[in-house]
């Protein structure tokens, strides 16, 4: 099982509410499972000139520029944590796994943002979703009841 968390404090509750797992540099494991944070945000959306050349000194008769397909880059600074993530998604087992990141907007981003790029898709994932302070009983209530992420649109 995987379970990513948007903060590393959010992480670091799930598994002293689990219990069971060992800190490693940047995560958590206990056997083949594994709670990973990302730390914000980690992508950002692609420059006008990386679709095409033509738009690095653009004209207003560019304008509006809309491309078909949104893509995303890795934010060189925050580069690390998401090879971190990625080396969790080659190394644990990735069968189960339960997005965690916060239940608001931007947690969702973050989510979906990170998911998208390691091109993940598991019909069986599930999102973890609660607003309450993450108490052990929350956080074993939030994960007993956490309803499939297919349900949840950005992640088709």
């Amino acid at each position: 099982m995987i379970i990513l968390t948007e903060k590393p404090s959010v992480a670091e509750a799930i598994a002293s509410a689990i219990g069971g797992y060992q800190k490693q540099k940047g995560f958590f494991s206990k056997g083949k499972d594994c709670i990973v944070s990302a730390q914000g945000h980690l992508l950002a959306l692609n420059e006008p000139e990386d679709y095409d050349i033509k738009f690095k000194k653009w004209t207003l008769e560019d304008l509006p520029i809309c491309p078909e397909k949104l893509y995303y880059k890795p934010i060189e600074k925050n580069l690390y944590v998401l090879n971190k993530i990625k080396k969790c998604f080659q190394e644990f087992d990735d069968s189960e796994f339960i997005l965690a990141t916060d239940a608001e907007r931007e947690g969702e981003v973050i989510g979906a943002e990170i998911l998208n790029y390691l091109k993940y898709s598991n019909s069986s994932a599930k999102r973890f979703w609660v607003s309450e302070a993450l108490t052990k009983d929350v956080v074993l209530s939030g994960l007993k009841n956490a309803k499939p992420l297919i349900n949840f649109e950005k992640y088709k």
